[in-house]
């Protein structure tokens, strides 16, 4: 994965509580890296699509309310982070072979570069990145830049979307 000539845009949206809309939710997310000029593999691209699923799945499930989705470029990795109403932040269980359910964290820590969760105005931001683990994180300056312009609503366009188009703010990345 290469970094773009130009840095995208976070793009943010709302998912409603219905499992239905999970699906939708995960397409778009890809669709929207796919806009990127980003070198992401077919795998890579799969693998933020299982994750997303699995992020937002939980938070509508176990919430029943809506959840705000953010995708974007950390400058190294795409990033995508789920906010949602419960500040009860997540941890991976040791779940039976004969359990349908409590998998999906244990999916998201194998399969992802990083991941974590924090607290959020709103309650909490699960998040998580894909693409080379190699690679140092953005220096701190450039990752305070990023997140200014994704919190002030006056500052760029993706603040205006973190805030009109999503309703919460977005979490600030760590």
């Amino acid at each position: 994965m290469s970094k773009p000539e130009f840095e995208p845009e976070p793009f943010g949206f709302r998912v409603m509580p219905d499992p239905r809309a999970v699906s939708d939710a995960r397409r778009r997310v890809v669709a929207v890296i796919r806009r990127w000029p980003l070198d992401l593999t077919e795998d890579e691209l799969r693998t933020v699509e299982l994750l997303s699923s699995e992020v937002i799945t939980n938070a509508v499930r176990y919430t029943r309310a809506p959840c705000a989705v953010v995708v974007r470029w950390t400058g190294v990795r795409v990033r995508v982070e789920v906010t949602d109403v419960d500040p009860v932040r997540p941890r991976p269980r040791d779940a039976s072979q004969e359990a349908e359910n409590g998998r999906g964290l244990l999916l998201v820590e194998t399969l992802a570069t990083m991941w974590g969760s924090a607290p959020d105005p709103a309650g909490k931001v699960v998040w998580f990145e894909v693409g080379p683990s190699d690679v140092a994180p953005p220096a701190p300056g450039r990752q305070l830049v990023n997140q200014v312009r994704a919190a002030f609503p006056f500052g760029s366009p993706a603040g205006r979307l973190s805030r009109s188009a999503v309703g919460v703010p977005v979490a600030a990345e760590q």
